[in-house]
């Protein structure tokens, strides 16, 4: 059993820290920086990187947690990949492009599915 597994025992705070993807966060999110302070990138092709980068990364991260981490549990992963997106899209990037996107509904949004993803959590 390893540290990011949730257990039937495991407490809410345990299982809110074990269910955000924080090495995926944070790989796009130095992804992101990393092409806002290109210069000599367009705005599409920041956009097309970032689309790209993420998906690699919700592709990757189900055999992450399994592999590496040795989390089983499927609803663990898949509240996982949801959290990911989630966060995805409360960082901005992909969607700042457009013009219906507000920061501060996908803020709201990632505190809410943060506060309540542990309540999903069955195993």
């Amino acid at each position: 059993m390893s540290d990011r597994a949730i257990t039937k025992s495991a407490s809410y705070s345990d299982k809110l820290v074990r269910l955000v993807p924080a090495e995926f966060v944070a790989a796009y999110l130095a992804i992101h920086n990393l092409l806002r302070t290109n210069q000599q990138l367009s705005d599409q092709e920041i956009f097309n990187i970032l689309v790209v980068s993420s998906l690699i990364m919700l592709a990757i991260q189900p055999f992450y947690l399994y592999l590496a981490v040795s989390v089983t549990s499927k609803w663990q992963i898949v509240i996982s990949e949801i959290s990911l997106v989630i966060w995805i899209i409360s960082m901005g990037g992909i969607l700042e492009t457009y013009s219906w996107y507000l920061p501060l509904y996908s803020s709201v949004a990632i505190i809410l599915w943060t506060l309540s993803s542990p309540l999903l959590v069955r195993d």
